[in-house]
């Protein structure tokens, strides 16, 4: 999994390191950039070692707002972080940056659509056009979400019907 991690950041999270060196890379404490920290702190999060995946877990969990709107606006992070971010937060404002960021995987805005209590973030989902039309699995999962309204639906399915000759 790490062979997607940059080699600088490879130090922090191999697993032939000592825990105690990965334990450290845990808690936050090694010199990186917010957008490396995070990475790192994400691949830590699936650490074979209990401790060392729980603390890089607590870390991420506990970084300032600022530090969030910053890693989830850039296209370049990684799409598996933005998509623990989307399953970890409940912060409206934070899964909209998430949607609206293109490197989002579509199995995760198709989480969010299927899960989200928010008529802003359905309607986000919703007017997405270029994923709707490429993922069925987020037309799936809005179908499923007892939160979106029948007319949000039948718009999405209007939408694919017309402008794609699709329907799902």
């Amino acid at each position: 999994m790490t062979e997607n991690l940059p080699d600088s950041l490879k130090q922090f999270t191999d697993k032939t390191r000592p825990n105690e060196v990965r334990l450290i890379a845990a808690g936050g404490l090694v010199p990186a950039t917010p957008k490396d920290l995070t990475l790192i702190l994400y691949f830590l999060t699936m650490d074979d070692d209990r401790d060392v995946a729980e603390e890089a877990r607590k870390t991420l969990g506990g970084m300032p707002a600022d530090f969030f709107s910053t890693v989830l606006s850039d296209a370049g992070t990684h799409p598996g972080l933005l998509d623990y971010f989307a399953r970890m937060l409940d912060d409206e404002s934070r899964l909209q940056q998430i949607l609206l960021n293109n490197s989002a995987p579509d199995s995760t805005v198709a989480y969010l659509a299927e899960k989200t209590h928010s008529q802003a973030l359905i309607e986000l989902i919703d007017n997405n056009h270029e994923r709707v039309a490429r993922a069925d699995s987020i037309v799936e999962a809005l179908s499923k979400n007892p939160a979106v309204t029948r007319s949000t639906l039948d718009g999405v399915l209007e939408f694919l019907k017309l402008y794609l000759g699709k329907t799902s």
